[in-house]
C-alpha cells in the first residue's frame, strides 16, 4: 500500500475523530529522522529489530519514506513450536511460515501470536533482507544456554562486567549477567532479544532501532485499556517522569543527541551496551513524548474497525499510519511473539515437584530468598553463580531463621545479619538489604512508589499500601491483598482482594445457620472457592464471639484433608499479618501410617500392620512389664516422650496450623508421637481436620471424638455421597474364610486363658468384679490405647451389668463359639435368605438358646478380655472381632437392618461362596447422634442437587437450605447431550441395549470424535467396571482403540487402588508433555470422587450413560423397599437422584475454578427427558440451553469445536463487577441486602398481611 498523505490520513472513515493522528504521523516521522541521523546511522551499519508488531511496522515503512536512509537489514527470533510448517504467504517471500492450519489472509494471520510471519510480511513489504534466527522447540534449551559459536568471531561480550570471547556466546547466562535479575518474565524476552542483537553484531552491523515505549506511551498494554482516562493518562505521565523524559518536554524544538540512549528501563539498552552496538529509541524522542500527553484514552483505546469485540491500543499510531503493514495485528508480550513463552513449560516437566520442593528450601535456607517455580530456579542457579561469592562468616552474629515475609523494620538488619552468617556477599550493582528491600529476595527497589521487584520479579514487592484509584488496600502475608467486610456485626476477613459472589452468600448464609444454632444444607458451585469461603467466614465467627466455638471439618480423603489444612494454614498466615498473633492451634488427624516417625514401623506399607506394631511397642501393660525389666530399647521413644511431658503438663503445642507433614516435622522436633499427640490435642485445638469416619463410625466415634463438646460447628464437605458413608460404617459382611479364622482365634483365646489362670487367675478375677458393675467402668478405663472398639454402644447399657453368662472368660469364650458354628450352619443354605433382625435373633435363640441381651455385649466384651490378656498383635483376632461387631449390632437396632444371605457370588454360580450381609438401611442411625449432639452441623458439596431428599434420608430439619449459581464472565462450560449417533441410532446405556453393535459403535464414535477436537486431556466415566470392560474389548475388536491412539493415549481405571494411581500419573504426564490423553473411569470409583482434571488435565468429560446402581442387587432392593414404607420415598425417585448426584460428580470434574473451562457431555439419550435433567445441580441446568439438548454426534462435535475455539482466545482473568467483587461493590451489595431485609421485615411486622 502507497504513503497516504497527511489529509488522507485525516479523512480516513474509520478515525474521523482522531484530530490527533496527524500531530502523532509527524512527530514519529521526525523522530525517526532525527534519531538516526544523531546516531550517525546509515543503511549499511544500520539494522531495525523487527517483531512484525505495529511499532517496528510504523518504522520500518516511516523510514522507506526518508532520503537517503532506508533499513536494508532486520533481524528476529524465533522458537519454533512443534506444529510449525512451512506455507507460502502471497505478500511475503516463499519461505515465509505460519502457523499450521491457519487461513492465509490479512484477517486470519492478525491472529497469529508468532513474530515470525508478520516480521516476514513487514520486511517483504519494505525490501528489507530479514535475519530470522529460527530454532526448535526441542533445541531451544540447548540454544539458548550454550551456543556452539558457529559464524565468524566480531570480538567481545561483556557477561556480569567480565569480557568473553563471542564464541562462548550463551544467551541465557548473558542475559541474567547483564541485566543482573533472575525474574522469569523478563528474561524470557530478553533472551528473544539478545539472540537478534548477536545476529545483527555477526553481520558486523554496528547500529539498531528499536520499538521501545510505544507500548508506554500509547495505552499498548491490555491492562492499560481497563484504566479510567484520568487514569491512564497519570499513569503515563508516571512513566514519563520514571524515565526523567519531563525536562525534554520543556523545549521541544531542541533534540538533544543522547535523549534515546540513556534510558536504561528497556533491557534493550544494557543487552546492545553489552554487544558493542549502538541503539536508537525514537519512541523517546521528545517530539513523540510530547504528543503523547496530548492523547486521552478516547485516542488511545477503541475497538476494532471490523470486529467490534476486538479491543486495540495504540490507536492513534493506528491511524496516523493507515498504511502500517501491521497496523491491525493484537498485542502480544515479547516472549509470546518470540516463542520463548515454552520455555518456562520446558522447566516445570523437568524436574519432579518433590526435587523441586528440596531445592527451594535449599535456596531459602541458604540465601533467604523465595523461588517461585522449576524455571525461577534455574535463573537464580546462574544469577548465584555469577554474583554470589561466600565469604568467612562473622562469629559475632549467631545464625538465626528470619521468616523473609517479615522482612520490615529492624527484622531487615537482623535478617542482613543471618545471610552474614552464611558466608554470601552478592557482587551486583543494586545493593541487597539497603533502605528499601524487596520481601522476597532483599535486594534493593528501585524507587519508593514500586511494588515490582526487577530482581526477582516479585509483586508486590513490600508490605504497605497500594492506592488504586484513590483506596487503601493494605498488603498482607503472602503478597496477597486481603479483604474486610461485615456481616451483621460479625467482622471477616478474607485472604484475597476480590471475592466471588457466590462466595459472600456462601458466608452469609452460613452465619444464618451458626447464629441460629442450626443445620445447614449448602451447594455451592465447583471452582468457587467454597473452602476458603467456610474457614474465613468460621474462623472469624470463632475469633470474634466468646464461645470459640470449635470447628470439626470432615472431609473424604487424605489428600483433601491436606489440601483443607493448607487453605486453613494461608488464612490464619494472612490473619496473622493483619491482626497479629492470635491463640489459635488447627490440627489434622490420620492414621498412624500417614503420621508414624518411627524409624521401624514407619517403613511399613499396611496400615493394620502399622497399628500392630505400634500398639506392640505403647499398650499400657507391654510398657508396665518392659520397665520392670529394663528394656527400654523395646519402647517407642516418641511415644514415652509424649507421655513424660503429659504428666509434667509440658505436652501442649504452640499456637498455628500444623499440616500433615508439620505436625510430622513437630514430632520428630521434639521427639514426641504426632498420632498421640494430635489425639492429645483435640480438646484444646480450634479447627480440627479429620475423615468422616472419625464421627459417623462409633468404632472410631467412641474413641477419638468423645470428648468433643456440644457447641463444636461440624462441617462434612464434599458430602454429596454422605448416606452411604453412614449405611456403610454400619454393615458387615462376614464370609466362610473370617468365620473359620474367628474359630482359630477363640482357640487361641481359651489357650490364653487357661495359662492366665494357671499363672495370674487375679487377673480374671478383677476383670469379673468391673464387669459385674457395669460397662461404664470398663469405658472409663480404657484410656487412649484402642483395640477394638464397639461398633455402637448406647448409653441405655452403659450403666448395666454385663450378663452373668459371659462374665467369666472361659464362659464369653464358650459362647461366643457357640454363635460362630451357628452361623456356619446358616451359610450351608443353598438359598437366599432375607429376613430382619427381629426374626434372626428368634432363630438364634430356637437353636442355640442365645438369648438377645448378652449379644448386645459382645464387642465390649470381647475388648475387655483382649486388654485382660494383654494382647498386642491384634491382626489375627480381626475377624473375630467383626464377628462381635455384628453380634452387636444384630442386637441392638430391631429397625433400620436386614440380613442377606447370599450363598453364591452371582446367579449363574454353581460353587457356594456364602456371605451373610448384615446391612444397615437407615443412614439417620448414624447421623443421628451427630445431629443431636452437636448445634451447627454444615453439609456442604458441589453436587447436593435435588437437595429435598438429604434432609429425608439423613434425618435432620436445616434451618438454611441453598443451592447458589456460578457468576461467569464468559460461559466457561458447555453441557451438551447426545442422544442419537451420526447414523440417528439412539444411544443408551440401559441394561436391555447395552450390548447392540450399533450403540457400542456410536459410543466409540463419540469418542473418537471428541479426541479428535478436544485438546490435552479427555475423561470419561462409564456405569460400572463389567460395562468398562465389555465396551473397551467390543471397541479392540472393531478397531476402534488404534484409531484412538492415533489421537491421544489412552489410560483406564481398574479396581486396584495401585494401577489407578499409576494410570493418574501417567495420564497427567501424557497431558503435560503435549501428547494428550484419554482417561476411563467409572463413576463411584476412585477417579470420580476425588480427583481434580484442572485446566489441561480435563478439557472435556464424556459421562456414557446414566449411572445408576446395579438395581438387582438384593441390598440395594431392600434399601429401597425400606425408604418407601418409612420415609415414602418411591424407589426410582431415589435411584435417579442417586444415578444424576454421582453423574454431576463426574462431570463437576472438570471445571475447577472459573478461570478453567471445559465440555460436559451427557452421552444417553435418557439425559434429554426433563426429568433427568431436573435432578441436576442448578449451576449445571442454567447451562443446559435446549439447543444443546438433543444432539446428534456430528452436531455435538460441531459445536464442541466452536466453543474450545472461543474459550483459546484471550481472556481478561479479573473481570471485575462481572464475576468478581471488589470492596466497594462488596459493601455495596451489603447494603443492598440489608435494605432487602428491612423491608421484609417491615412487611413481616405489617399487621394489613396477617
Amino acid at each position: 500500500m502507497p504513503p497516504l498523505s497527511e489529509e488522507q490520513v485525516l479523512h480516513d472513515k474509520h478515525f474521523a475523530g482522531s484530530k490527533l493522528a496527524g500531530i502523532v504521523r509527524q512527530a514519529v516521522k521526525r523522530a525517526l529522522k532525527e534519531a538516526l541521523e544523531a546516531a550517525g546511522a546509515t543503511a549499511d551499519n544500520t539494522a531495525l529489530i523487527l517483531s512484525g508488531g505495529l511499532d517496528t511496522s510504523i518504522l520500518a515503512d516511516a523510514a522507506t519514506a526518508l532520503q537517503p536512509f532506508r533499513f536494508t537489514h532486520a533481524a528476529t527470533t524465533a522458537v519454533l513450536p512443534p506444529d510449525y510448517r512451512e506455507q507460502p504467504i502471497s505478500t511475503t517471500s516463499s519461505s515465509s511460515k505460519i502457523r499450521a492450519g491457519e487461513i492465509v489472509d490479512l484477517r486470519a494471520e492478525l491472529d497469529a501470536r508468532l513474530d515470525l510471519p508478520h516480521a516476514r510480511r513487514v520486511a517483504a513489504a519494505n525490501g528489507i533482507e530479514l535475519h530470522a534466527v529460527e530454532i526448535a522447540a526441542g533445541e531451544a534449551m540447548s540454544r539458548l544456554m550454550r551456543d556452539d559459536g558457529a559464524g565468524a568471531d566480531v570480538g567481545t561480550v561483556i557477561v556480569g562486567g567480565v569480557e568473553q570471547e563471542e564464541t562462548e556466546f550463551r544467551p541465557l547466562p548473558f542475559c541474567v549477567g547483564t541485566l543482573q535479575t533472575f525474574d522469569p518474565m523478563d528474561l524470557r524476552g530478553s533472551v528473544g532479544l539478545a539472540v537478534a542483537l548477536r545476529a545483527v553484531r555477526r553481520l558486523g552491523l554496528t547500529r539498531v532501532v528499536t520499538g521501545d515505549a510505544a507500548d508506554e506511551l500509547f495505552g499498548g498494554y491490555a491492562f492499560l485499556t481497563r484504566l479510567t482516562d484520568a487514569q491512564l493518562r497519570a499513569w503515563i505521565a508516571r512513566f514519563i517522569k520514571n524515565e526523567h523524559l519531563e525536562s525534554e518536554l520543556e523545549n521541544e524544538d531542541s533534540v538533544r543527541n543522547d535523549s534515546y540512549n540513556k534510558h536504561a528501563t528497556f533491557s534493550s539498552v544494557p543487552l546492545c551496551h553489552a554487544l558493542g552496538l549502538q541503539i536508537v529509541q525514537p519512541y523517546l524522542h521528545s517530539a513523540v513524548v510530547s504528543a503523547a500527553v496530548k492523547c486521552h484514552k478516547i485516542d488511545l483505546i477503541a475497538a476494532d474497525p471490523l470486529d467490534p469485540s476486538l479491543i486495540h491500543g495504540k490507536f492513534v499510531l493506528r491511524a496516523a499510519f493507515p498504511e502500517a503493514t501491521s497496523r491491525w495485528r493484537r498485542k502480544v508480550p515479547l516472549e509470546t511473539g518470540c516463542g520463548t513463552s515454552q520455555i518456562g513449560q520446558v522447566f516445570a516437566s523437568s524436574m519432579p515437584s518433590h526435587i523441586l520442593s528440596q531445592n527451594i528450601d535449599h535456596v531459602y535456607s541458604k540465601y533467604g530468598i523465595v523461588i517461585r517455580d522449576a524455571e525461577h530456579l534455574y535463573y537464580f542457579r546462574i544469577f548465584a553463580r555469577l554474583f554470589a561469592e561466600e565469604i568467612p562468616p562473622d562469629p559475632k552474629f549467631p545464625r538465626e531463621v528470619v521468616d523473609v515475609v517479615a522482612l520490615t523494620g529492624s527484622a531487615t538488619e537482623r535478617f542482613a545479619h543471618n545471610l552474614s552468617a552464611q558466608s554470601i556477599k552478592w557482587n551486583t550493582a543494586i545493593p541487597r538489604f539497603g533502605s528499601d528491600p524487596c520481601i522476597k529476595c532483599g535486594f534493593q527497589l528501585e524507587r519508593k512508589d514500586e511494588y515490582f521487584c526487577k530482581t526477582c520479579g516479585a509483586w508486590p514487592a513490600r508490605h504497605g499500601v497500594w492506592f488504586n484509584g484513590g483506596k487503601e488496600k493494605q498488603f498482607i502475608g503472602f503478597f496477597v491483598l486481603i479483604m474486610k467486610f461485615y456481616l451483621d456485626d460479625l467482622p471477616v476477613l478474607f485472604p484475597y482482594e476480590s471475592i466471588y459472589p457466590e462466595q459472600y452468600a456462601y458466608m452469609r448464609d452460613m452465619k444464618k445457620a451458626l447464629d441460629a444454632k442450626g443445620h445447614c444444607l449448602l451447594e455451592s458451585p465447583s471452582g468457587t472457592g467454597k473452602t476458603v469461603s467456610l474457614l474465613s467466614l468460621i474462623v472469624s465467627y470463632q475469633q470474634h464471639y466468646p464461645e470459640k466455638r470449635k470447628l470439626i471439618y470432615c472431609s473424604r480423603t487424605v489428600p483433601e484433608i491436606e489440601k483443607a489444612l493448607a487453605e486453613l494454614q494461608r488464612l490464619m498466615e494472612y490473619r496473622k499479618r493483619y491482626v497479629g498473633n492470635e491463640q489459635f492451634l488447627g490440627l489434622g488427624l490420620t492414621s498412624r501410617r500417614n503420621l508414624c516417625i518411627h524409624s521401624e514401623i514407619s517403613k511399613e506399607k499396611r496400615g493394620n500392620v502399622v497399628d500392630a506394631r505400634c500398639r506392640s511397642l505403647t499398650a499400657p501393660w507391654v510398657r508396665t512389664e518392659t520397665t520392670k525389666i529394663q528394656h527400654p530399647d523395646q519402647l517407642c521413644e516418641y511415644f514415652e516422650n509424649l507421655e513424660a511431658a503429659d504428666i509434667e503438663g509440658t505436652a501442649a503445642m504452640p499456637s498455628g496450623v500444623y499440616t500433615l507433614d508439620d505436625l510430622k516435622e513437630y514430632g520428630k522436633e521434639k521427639k514426641q508421637c504426632p498420632y498421640f499427640l494430635s489425639r492429645k490435642m483435640l480438646s484444646s485445638a480450634n479447627v480440627v481436620i479429620y475423615s468422616y469416619h472419625y464421627l459417623l463410625d462409633p468404632k472410631v466415634a467412641t474413641m477419638v471424638s468423645r470428648e468433643l463438646s456440644k457447641d463444636c460447628i461440624v462441617v462434612f464437605d464434599e458430602a454429596h455421597n454422605i448416606d452411604n458413608v453412614c449405611t456403610e460404617s454400619l454393615s458387615v459382611d462376614l464370609t466362610r474364610p473370617i468365620l473359620d479364622a474367628s474359630t482359630r482365634s477363640i482357640t487361641a483365646l481359651a489357650e490364653k486363658i487357661e495359662d492366665l489362670k494357671a499363672n495370674n487367675s487375679e487377673k480374671l478375677q478383677n476383670e469379673y468384679n468391673r464387669l459385674v458393675e457395669g460397662l461404664k467402668e470398663v469405658q472409663e478405663a480404657r484410656n487412649a490405647e484402642e483395640l477394638m472398639a464397639n461398633p455402637v454402644l448406647p448409653d441405655d447399657i452403659l450403666n448395666d451389668a454385663v450378663p452373668g453368662n459371659i462374665r467369666r472368660a472361659e464362659h464369653f469364650v464358650a459362647f461366643l463359639r457357640r454363635f460362630i458354628e451357628y452361623l456356619k450352619t446358616r451359610m450351608r443354605v443353598m438359598h437366599v435368605v432375607a429376613e430382619s433382625p427381629v426374626s434372626f435373633l428368634q432363630h438364634v435363640r430356637e437353636i442355640t438358646f442365645i438369648e438377645r441381651k448378652p449379644l448386645r455385649f459382645c464387642s465390649e466384651r470381647l475388648s475387655s478380655l483382649i486388654r485382660t490378656l494383654e494382647l498386642t498383635d491384634l491382626s489375627d483376632y480381626g475377624a473375630l472381632s467383626k464377628v462381635a461387631a455384628f453380634a452387636t449390632l444384630v442386637s441392638t437396632y430391631q429397625k433400620g437392618f436386614m440380613l442377606i444371605l447370599e450363598p453364591f457370588e452371582n446367579d449363574h454360580d454353581t460353587i457356594p461362596n456364602p456371605v451373610l450381609h448384615l446391612t444397615c438401611l437407615d443412614a439417620t442411625l448414624a447421623m443421628k447422634p451427630v445431629f443431636e449432639r452437636f448445634s451447627s452441623v454444615v453439609i456442604t458439596s458441589g453436587t447436593l442437587s435435588p437437595m429435598e431428599l438429604y434432609p429425608t434420608l439423613l434425618g435432620f430439619k436445616p434451618v438454611v437450605v441453598e443451592s447458589y449459581m456460578m457468576t461467569l464472565a464468559r460461559n466457561c462450560f458447555l453441557p451438551l447431550t447426545i442422544t442419537r449417533g451420526s447414523d440417528q441410532v439412539a444411544i443408551s446405556s440401559k441394561f436391555e441395549v447395552r450390548n447392540d453393535l450399533a450403540i457400542v459403535r456410536n459410543y466409540g464414535n463419540i469418542l473418537l470424535e471428541f479426541a479428535k477436537c478436544v485438546p490435552d486431556g479427555l475423561v470419561c466415566f462409564f456405569p460400572s467396571y463389567l460395562y468398562l470392560e465389555s465396551i473397551v474389548a467390543s471397541w479392540n475388536e472393531l478397531g476402534m482403540l488404534q484409531d484412538l491412539l492415533k489421537y491421544k493415549l489412552v489410560f483406564i481405571e481398574t479396581p486396584d487402588a495401585a494401577e489407578t494411581s499409576l494410570a493418574l500419573e501417567n495420564y497427567r504426564k501424557a497431558c503435560d508433555n503435549g501428547r494428550g490423553a484419554v482417561l476411563l473411569s467409572v463413576a463411584r470409583g476412585k477417579v470420580s470422587e476425588g480427583v481434580d482434571f484442572d485446566h489441561n488435565y480435563g478439557r472435556a468429560v464424556i459421562l456414557f450413560g446414566i449411572p445408576y446402581q446395579y438395581t438387582e442387587s438384593r441390598i440395594l432392593k431392600a434399601r429401597l423397599e425400606y425408604l418407601r414404607d418409612n420415609f415414602k420415598v418411591r424407589e426410582n425417585d431415589f435411584l435417579t437422584f442417586d444415578a444424576m448426584r454421582h453423574g454431576a460428580q463426574c462431570v463437576g470434574r472438570v471445571l475447577r475454578g472459573k478461570s478453567d473451562y471445559g465440555l460436559m457431555v451427557f452421552a444417553d439419550k435418557r439425559f434429554a427427558r426433563a426429568d433427568k435433567r431436573a435432578k441436576l445441580p442448578k449451576w449445571i441446568q442454567v447451562e443446559m440451553s435446549e439447543a444443546y439438548v438433543n444432539l446428534s454426534t456430528d452436531m455435538a462435535v460441531a459445536t464442541a469445536k466452536k466453543f474450545l475455539r472461543s474459550m483459546a482466545q484471550p481472556f481478561e482473568h479479573s473481570q471485575l463487577g462481572i464475576s468478581l467483587w471488589d470492596d466497594k461493590l462488596l459493601a455495596e451489595n451489603i447494603a443492598k441486602d440489608k435494605g432487602k431485609r428491612r423491608r421484609a421485615q417491615i412487611n413481616d411486622d405489617d399487621p394489613m398481611n396477617e
